[in-house]
């Protein structure tokens, strides 16, 4: 996504190799980005979310917790919902 999403907005998350498949959830908390600095000056750090999936897959990598908290740049929003 390039836009924050609105809490409640439905989304898909593609997943990556190292954590987990992909699941479609709710937006249940934003992240707005906020400027970090480390020694090399500042950087702007990603906007996130926190999304709780419709079922949380095999592999969940988050025992304990039914949310994660992805970057805007790895979901999309689910049209038509």
């Amino acid at each position: 996504m390039k836009r924050m999403p609105k809490l409640g907005e439905r989304v898909r998350f593609t997943g990556n190799w190292q954590t987990m498949q992909g699941v479609t959830g709710t937006v249940v908390r934003l992240f707005p980005g906020y400027v970090h600095r480390d020694a090399d000056g500042a950087h702007v750090i990603d906007d996130a979310v926190s999304v709780r999936p419709d079922t949380l897959p095999e592999n969940w990598p988050y025992p304990g917790n039914d949310c994660f908290a992805p970057s805007i740049s790895e979901i999309s929003p689910i049209k038509g919902r």
